[in-house]
C-alpha cells in the first residue's frame, strides 16, 4: 500500500498525551501500529524536541517505525534536536531534517497532524 502523499506526521514529544509516560508510549506506539489496520500510511513523520528519543538508541518504537519506513513512509529527527539532546551518533532509523524542510513540509501538505 503506498503511502498518503498528502499526509504529514509532526511528533513533539516522546509521547502521546501528557498522562504517564509509560501509557503514553504504549499509546504512541499503538497509533503507529494502527496505521497497518487501516491501511494507509503517512508519506512523512518528523519528529521534533524530545521525540527524537523516538528515533535514537533504546527506543520501544524502532520496530514499529522500521515497518513503516518498509511502507515507504519517510522518518526525519531535527537535527538541532539530535544535537541538543547529544544524540546524533545515536540515530538509529530515518535521517537528519533541519526547521527549514519542516517548514516547507508544513506548508505543502494538504494535511498535517501534530502529536
Amino acid at each position: 500500500m503506498p503511502t498518503n502523499q498528502n499526509l504529514l506526521i509532526l511528533i513533539k514529544s516522546a509521547g502521546f498525551g501528557e498522562g504517564e509516560p509509560d501509557l503514553s508510549n504504549t499509546l504512541l506506539n499503538n497509533f503507529f501500529k494502527s496505521f497497518f489496520k487501516v491501511n494507509v500510511f503517512p508519506d512523512k513523520i518528523i519528529f521534533l524536541n524530545n521525540a527524537i528519543f523516538l528515533t535514537t538508541t533504546e527506543s520501544t518504537t524502532l520496530e514499529i517505525l522500521h515497518k513503516l519506513e518498509i511502507h515507504g513512509c519517510q522518518i526525519l529527527s531535527c537535527g538541532t534536536c539530535l544535537d541538543y539532546y547529544q544524540r546524533q551518533d545515536q540515530l538509529k532509523i530515518g535521517t537528519v531534517t533541519n526547521m527549514q524542510d519542516t517548514v516547507e513540509a508544513i506548508t505543502n501538505y494538504q494535511k498535517v497532524i501534530t502529536i
